[in-house]
């Protein structure tokens, strides 16, 4: 996948708009650069540019050059959905204490739901019976 794929992608991922990027870039040749990125015209960007892409879809470098294909796997999912939740997760940081313990008790939630569901389709399959030949 070329970078400007994996850029689309990002933006994609985030609800933005190329538009929306190209403003948090700010300055002329910045947004001639980003528009040449995304069209696959410049495929070997300064690493200024790619800082600053990365700064505006809250990614690190790494990332993005693992989803393009151009850095080898590290140890972390680069799916884009895990990309996704990383970024959540920063930005709840970033909220205050009530709020992130809002957003705790909402995801131990949903992992104990699902933590029960896997335990019941378990005892589901162990109690199943074979089923007997004619």
């Amino acid at each position: 996948m070329a970078i400007g794929k994996a850029v689309r992608d990002l933006i994609d991922a985030r609800g933005l708009r190329p538009a929306e990027v190209a403003d948090r870039l700010g300055g002329k040749r910045n947004r001639a650069t980003f528009y040449r990125l995304l069209s696959g015209e410049t495929t070997d960007p300064r690493v200024s540019t790619l800082l600053e892409v990365c700064n505006c879809l809250t990614t690190s470098p790494s990332e993005l050059l693992q989803l393009a294909g151009m850095l080898a796997y590290q140890g972390r999912s680069m799916d884009l959905i895990d990309v996704e939740l990383r970024q959540a997760f920063g930005e709840l940081q970033q909220l205050n204490d009530d709020d992130k313990r809002v957003c705790l008790s909402m995801l131990r939630g949903v992992i104990d739901l699902r933590g029960k569901e896997q335990r019941s389709s378990t005892r589901r399959r162990r109690t199943a019976r074979p089923v007997e030949e004619a």
